[in-house]
């Protein structure tokens, strides 16, 4: 069972001051379950992504993911290319983050 499952803490999106609000889960129907996500950017660096939580109608997590939009977006694409038939595939972004990942893991760098 997750502690505190039936409430935590969020900022509201108000101008400043923030302001604290009471936020609740509430489980889906018996034999369901429920699957909450959300998605953040970061203005500073451009990043995006999101995360998920899967929990029971007894409130167990099952499962969770976090990632990056960017890099989700660079998947799709490769496989996209793959599926059409492509092997070499050159990738171009303007996101410097993603680029230097992806010239820190190439096998060419």
């Amino acid at each position: 069972m997750i502690s505190g499952l039936g409430q935590g803490w969020a900022v509201s999106k108000s101008p400043k001051p923030l302001t604290p609000i009471l936020v609740s889960w509430t489980a889906p129907p018996f034999g369901s379950c429920k699957l909450n996500v959300d998605g953040s950017f970061i203005s500073s660096s451009g990043l995006t992504g999101g995360r998920g939580l899967l929990r029971n109608s007894e409130g167990s997590l099952l499962d969770g993911f976090a990632l990056s939009f960017g890099y989700l977006a660079l998947i799709h694409s490769i496989q996209l290319g793959i599926e059409c038939g492509y092997m070499d595939i050159m990738i171009e972004s303007d996101s410097q983050a993603l680029c230097r990942r992806i010239s820190k893991d190439s096998p060419h760098s």
